[in-house]
């Protein structure tokens, strides 16, 4: 049977434990986590917080629902298939970063094609860092203000 990709929620403050549960049924899972910097007792401590809550996705086949949905942590399995593009836009990063080149370079004037400043024009400041980000000029109220902007949101003027 073919794997597609489903949407879970676990368990109040169980999600590891669901990760883990699934990883042992060799279920492929999405959940992204944002890092941030606290104070903590006047030391600056990092935190590990899950971006979609209690939800993330797995990748595993129909005939282990039964067994996904009996796992550790598990609350319920989502109704509906999902597919998440942000794996699919972090493979495309890497094999441009990889070998390929992209197609601006220095100098430029590109369009910024989604996120808060879509439709506007930038010029390219630096080349895409390993992360696969641009420093770009925008013409903001006027004004040219330096940002940050993806590589996949631009394309050629």
């Amino acid at each position: 049977m073919s794997e597609v990709w489903r949407a879970l929620s676990a368990e109040s403050n169980q999600l590891n434990l669901a990760l883990r549960a699934l990883d042992s049924l060799n279920c492929l899972t999405y959940a992204p986590q944002v890092v941030r910097h606290e104070l903590w007792r006047g030391r600056r401590v990092q935190r590990h917080k899950f971006l979609l809550g209690n939800y993330f996705l797995a990748r595993f086949a129909a005939d282990l629902c039964g067994a996904v949905c009996r796992s550790r942590g598990i609350r319920q399995l989502l109704s509906g298939q999902v597919y998440p593009q942000e794996i699919e836009a972090i493979k495309l990063v890497e094999t441009q970063c990889g070998g390929q080149q992209w197609p601006f370079k220095e100098g430029d004037v590109v369009r910024i094609t989604s996120g808060p400043f879509a439709w506007f024009y930038a010029e390219i400041l630096s080349q895409v860092d390993k992360h696969g980000q641009v420093v770009a000029l925008v013409d903001l109220l006027g004004r040219k203000s330096r940002c940050k902007v993806d590589a996949l949101q631009l394309e050629l003027r």
